[in-house]
């Protein structure tokens, strides 16, 4: 079986798709991945980390953004390249490459297309004519998709209340969030990185790791964390990631007169890096104000970190209030100051939050039945193709 992971940008599969690749790999299938690479600000290539992984790496041009006439232009060039490669299946992710290349995939004749719903685009819009032309723009995709793998119920829900795909076709799995041996960091490996970034033994960190665009709300963080610091002085905040509102960040983190408390560490080449902060963190917070499947709060639940997080359908499928983490209302930035200096003040509540975040993770949230699933569902579609 020649199977091919196709992203809109390599990036994509850096963070998520490597550990489903190896997985196939030992089980005898010859995995390679497919990527447009039309690269943001802020963005840093994973083509050579993918092919220095071992996997084959095709690049074949198309626009991040949408541009009609490229992305016709694109279109052509996906078809000419699913002709001659000939894969036994075509594996999507994000909406881009989801709509050109399962679209062009299909008109190449490829047995299998199957496709991985992390977030639907129509999700950032509010009723009206824009939401609803991406949402018949997923049906259409779908008509010709052999298997619609949801990550979360959140989006699973969606899928069916909006009629994206046919029951048979739709598949629930878990979230992205790796191989499960990468949650073991050795202490010499927190110290080093507390080394790293100046910062002592017991010092309250306040941990958050996402890109930095409008939609996580790290606006918000950096408010509810001028608060944080009046009660808990000696706090740290420390964000890693990247994006193109880095520098309108640093000058607001700068203007509430917290910037000798705030670290961005900007893009960590070592993904293990965010474990590692993980790890040593007091607390994770993400103020995010849109997400399907954040999979930021599995990673802080997997390493034992309390998380502070907005109630909104799709953290609370994964973060249980008061028990692994606290949820807050949105955009609430006393509410998050609130849960974070509580947090902080109360070691008891640490502890019992951050034994009770590794036991679900243990429990719900391991991906290796997710591998398995996408595999079978291959193997059976093939046979039936």
């Amino acid at each position: 079986m020649r199977v091919i992971h196709f992203a809109t940008i390599s990036v994509m599969h850096r963070a998520f798709n490597l550990p489903l690749a190896r997985y196939q790999r030992e089980r005898g299938i010859q995995v390679e991945f497919g990527c447009g690479e039309d690269l943001q600000p802020g963005d840093v290539s994973a083509v050579e980390e993918i092919r220095a992984a071992g996997f084959p790496v095709h690049v074949v041009p198309f626009p991040y953004a949408i541009r009609p006439p490229s992305d016709l232009a694109a279109l052509v060039r996906l078809w000419r390249f699913f002709r001659r490669e000939r894969f036994d299946v075509v594996h999507t992710y994000g909406s881009k490459a989801g709509f050109l290349v399962r679209t062009a995939a299909r008109l190449a004749g490829c047995p299998v297309v199957a496709h991985s719903a992390y977030v639907f685009h129509f999700r950032k819009f509010p009723a009206g004519l824009r939401r609803a032309a991406f949402i018949w723009i997923e049906r259409l995709a779908a008509r010709y998709t052999d298997a619609l793998f949801c990550s979360g119920p959140v989006l699973y829900r969606e899928a069916v209340a909006h009629r994206l795909a046919p029951p048979d076709r739709l598949q629930l799995i878990g979230g992205p969030v790796g191989d499960v041996e990468r949650f073991d960091v050795a202490p010499e490996e927190v110290d080093a990185l507390r080394a790293e970034l100046g910062l002592t033994p017991g010092t309250p960190v306040v941990a958050c790791a996402c890109r930095l665009v409008a939609y996580k709300g790290v606006d918000t963080l950096l408010r509810a964390a001028r608060r944080v610091i009046d009660a808990v002085p000696e706090t740290r905040l420390v964000i890693t990631g990247n994006g193109p509102l880095e520098r309108e960040l640093r000058a607001l983190a700068d203007s509430l007169g917290i910037a000798d408390r705030v670290t961005f560490t900007g893009f960590r080449v070592d993904g293990r890096d965010v474990l590692r902060l993980l790890a040593m963190a007091t607390a994770f917070c993400l103020p995010t104000r849109y997400d399907a499947y954040p999979i930021a709060f599995t990673e802080a639940m997997a390493m034992g970190c309390p998380a502070v997080g907005p109630r909104m359908d799709a953290v609370e499928a994964i973060v249980e209030d008061g028990v692994t983490g606290m949820l807050v209302e949105p955009e609430n930035e006393g509410a998050y100051a609130a849960a974070l200096v509580r947090l902080l003040r109360d070691p008891g509540l640490r502890a019992r939050q951050s034994q009770a975040a590794r036991a679900r993770f243990r429990d719900r949230l391991d991906p290796r039945p997710t591998y398995e699933t996408v595999t079978l569902t291959y193997q059976r579609l093939l046979k039936s193709a």
